[in-house]
This record gives structure tokens, sequence and C-alpha cells, in this order.
């Protein structure tokens, strides 16, 4: 979601820098990935801008799926075999309650998971931080498991996360 050129008190990273990695994350993870991956960008109520969302025509050149809607994620991510989230908002909340597997990207400077239970949340869930110098490599690596294989792995997880969740998560 663009924010004017400047981000709120838990995002520092400006709406040119948020483009930027949304590409880089479609070049270099979904366009990539050996599945059919879908794109939904967060929904606008009140937008910033006048012009077209940037990411809109670079995913017309790819083979990409776009979620071309502005219903909440809620309501559709029980139609998908795998969730990737960006930001510790709502939308991360849904995906958990979706049971479905997650694999969300930490980015320390927007909507990053808070220090005191990173190490908690890294155990119940895929986590892969953006600082790392092989992000894109370790998303990949989770994302072109076979689908059965993701879900023995989430299965793992699942006593950690339910204790996560009973702890953190409010429904």
């Amino acid at each position: 979601l663009f924010r004017g050129n400047r981000g709120n008190l838990s995002n520092q990273c400006s709406d040119l820098d948020l483009i930027k990695r949304e590409i880089l994350l479609i070049d270099n993870i979904l366009c990539k990935a050996n599945k059919n991956c879908f794109y939904k960008a967060y929904p606008t109520i009140n937008p910033r801008y006048d012009d077209l969302d940037p990411i809109y025509p670079h995913l017309s050149k790819k083979k990409i799926n776009i979620v071309n809607t502005k219903i909440d994620a809620r309501y559709i991510l029980k139609k998908y075999d795998l969730i990737m989230c960006g930001t510790a908002t709502s939308t991360l909340s849904w995906a958990i309650y979706s049971k479905k597997p997650i694999i969300f990207l930490n980015y320390s400077d927007r909507s990053p998971i808070a220090k005191e239970i990173y190490s908690e949340f890294s155990k119940s869930f895929f986590l892969i931080n953006y600082e790392d110098a092989d992000f894109y490599k370790k998303a990949l690596e989770i994302i072109n498991q076979p689908q059965n294989k993701i879900n023995l792995l989430w299965e793992k997880k699942r006593l950690t996360r339910e204790k996560f969740i009973e702890n953190y998560i409010s429904s």
C-alpha cells in the first residue's frame, strides 16, 4: 500500500523502495517458481496517487496470475496452497487462520515481526529475512518443493504454531 512516499510507525520504506522490492520479488521468486503463482496487491481504499499502480504493467509482462479484485484477502486465501506475506498486519492474521502454509518475508524496515516474538514466530512459520544475502534463494527453496513436502514441513511446525497462535494472535 503506497503511503504518499512516507512510511508510518512500522514502515520506514519509501514508495519507490516498496515498488522496487515488489518488482524484485516478482522477478526473483514468483517468475522462477515451479508453481502456478498468483499476485494480490493490498486493496487500496483511499489511493495516494491518481495513476495506475506501477506493479500492474510489470506483472502484465510476466506469467503471473493477477488477483485483480479489491476483495479482502481473508475471503479468498482458502483457494491457495501456499501463502506468502510480507508485513505483520491483519493480512498475516487472516493467512494464519486459513491454516495454509505461510512464507513470511520479514523486512526490518516494513512492519517486521517484533523482536520479542521473533524466535517463536520463526519456529511456527516459514520465515525469511529480506536482509539475508540468500533471501530469494531461500524463498525458492521452499516454494519449489513438492506441495506434499511443504505440507509435511508445515505439519512439523504445527504444535509450536498452535501455541504461538494461542499466545499472540486474536481472532
